[in-house]
């Protein structure tokens, strides 16, 4: 018993130092995903065969 309550005191320290980890990132861009250079690059293509 005394091994499970070690095994998930490290498990809920590991998530936390995680959460605090993911919070505490300062990602300053705003993207919604739908501008991505994959999509760029479709749409550059497109224009390039139509002649646009």
């Amino acid at each position: 018993m005394k091994g499970l309550k070690q095994w998930l005191l490290a498990l809920m320290a590991v998530f936390m130092v995680a959460g605090i980890a993911t919070g505490c990132s300062n990602n300053d861009k705003k993207t919604d995903g739908t501008n991505t250079q994959q999509n760029q690059d479709a749409d550059n293509t497109k224009t390039e065969e139509s002649g646009q």
